[in-house]
């Protein structure tokens, strides 16, 4: 009997444990904790849509990659190199967050001066590659802009690019989603600043940033 209590002790002690490491991986990788760890500043919109800074010393977010664009062309950091770039991952069956960051980043783009949007790369990675293929993607992305670039590639290919951004997604197994089998995703929805180098991360908003915040974070940085 002992036996079997001390078994179950420390079978509920190892869930504590593997709990209390999820969230702290959770909370620590998350663009708002690397900011503050970095010791930058975030400030707030009255819509609560973060942005901020990624200082150095921080944990690197982004980096190379290797995905094809929507028109079947391989598509590396290399293609984004001397524009600062807009990148949003998601899916093109999202019903709701995905649309929203895509029209805010279209209508933040649309509100730059013309010299700054072609200087602008928008950016659409999918993390449901397994139906987003090029094709797909290219009767998609002009829903909300003509310029945006869309992304995809093998499975394995999409999930070193979102490790690389530290973008979190995975699919939702309820049975009860769909009667002809479809599966959403859920996935982590922020918008990244990358720098003209197409590696570095210089900002971040969330999904839900209004284009104003968009746009005013983008021109921080364009005419330096």
């Amino acid at each position: 009997m002992r036996h079997i209590i001390a078994q179950h002790k420390y079978t509920f002690l190892s869930l504590v444990l593997i709990c209390m490491m999820y969230l702290i991986y959770g909370q620590y990788y998350t663009p708002e904790s690397i900011a503050q760890k970095a010791g930058t500043i975030i400030a707030g919109d009255e819509q609560g849509a973060i942005t901020g800074h990624m200082g150095q010393g921080s944990p690197i977010i982004g980096g190379a990659f290797e995905l094809v664009d929507n028109h079947g062309n391989v598509f590396t950091e290399e293609n984004l190199k001397g524009k600062h770039s807009l990148v949003y991952f998601g899916f093109t069956y999202c019903p709701d967050v995905c649309p929203i960051g895509l029209q805010a980043m279209a209508d933040a783009h649309d509100q730059l001066p013309k010299e700054v949007q072609d200087k602008v790369n928008l950016v659409f990675v999918t993390v449901d590659p397994e139906r987003d293929d090029p094709e797909l993607l290219s009767h998609y992305l002009p829903n909300f802009s003509e310029n945006m670039i869309g992304l995809t590639g093998t499975q394995k290919q999409v999930k070193d690019t979102a490790k690389a951004y530290k973008v979190y997604y995975a699919k939702d197994e309820r049975e009860d989603l769909d009667a002809l089998g479809n599966y959403l995703l859920n996935h982590s929805s922020y918008i990244y600043l990358m720098d003209t180098d197409g590696v570095t991360n210089i900002g971040f908003f969330k999904h839900e940033a209004s284009p104003e915040v968009i746009r005013d974070g983008i021109l921080q940085y364009a005419y330096k």
